[in-house]
């Protein structure tokens, strides 16, 4: 799986705006990445704002990272059939919402999720009972090993030490479940080089303008 970089052919219409769902280990590198396609290509791509009952890190913005919310307003959006997926990561729920995806969809643009594995799972069980499912592109980006991902966790500075133990256990059993579930994701990066991964991202990205 390291270093395998492939694109989905049914992605490849033009003029139709997609789904693109990015994954990967916490501290791979999504959001640098994804912070620039968007700067760049912000004409073509637009990001879904996920919910979750996380606080928010220093330079997080509500509504622009993500919708802060509480357990029991999570709760209320899930009983009414809003989330489209939603999972429990890190003690945590995230959740999509169709009015997020719809939100930049009827713009005309693609649509960027960036989920766990948890979540991908969900969508693609979505887009299987939808009667008219949209376009659909999966993305993981990998860290070149495990040592890496800790480095990189590690100089991020922002995580307590069980956090970071929590992270690194929780990003093991990530990437057993990719190495045992081969073809579950259309594009597969490694992140070893910031400008290579982007590269790589691109392209992958482009089978879905």
């Amino acid at each position: 799986m390291m270093g395998h970089h492939e694109k989905n052919a049914s992605c490849s219409r033009i003029g139709e705006p997609s789904l693109i769902i990015l994954n990967g280990p916490s501290g791979v590198g999504k959001s640098t990445l994804l912070r620039r396609l968007l700067s760049e290509y912000h004409d073509q791509f637009g990001f879904s704002v996920s919910h979750t009952t996380r606080g928010p890190r220093n330079y997080e913005v509500h509504g622009e990272h993500y919708y802060f919310v509480s357990d029991e307003k999570f709760n209320e959006i899930v009983e009414a059939g809003d989330m489209i997926e939603h999972a429990n990561v890190h003690g945590c729920s995230y959740g999509t919402s169709s009015a997020a995806v719809h939100k930049v969809l009827d713009t005309g643009r693609s649509c960027i999720l960036d989920l766990d594995n948890q979540g991908a799972c969900s969508i693609k069980e979505w887009l299987a009972r939808h009667p008219n499912p949209p376009r659909a592109h999966f993305i993981v980006i990998l860290p070149p090993s495990l040592e890496d991902l800790e480095f990189r966790l590690r100089s991020r500075g922002s995580e307590t030490e069980a956090t970071f133990i929590t992270r690194i256990e929780n990003a093991r059993e990530e990437l057993d479940w990719y190495a045992a579930h081969p073809g579950f994701y259309d594009s597969y990066i490694v992140n070893s080089n910031v400008a290579s991964a982007y590269r790589a991202f691109c392209e992958a990205t482009e089978v879905c303008i």
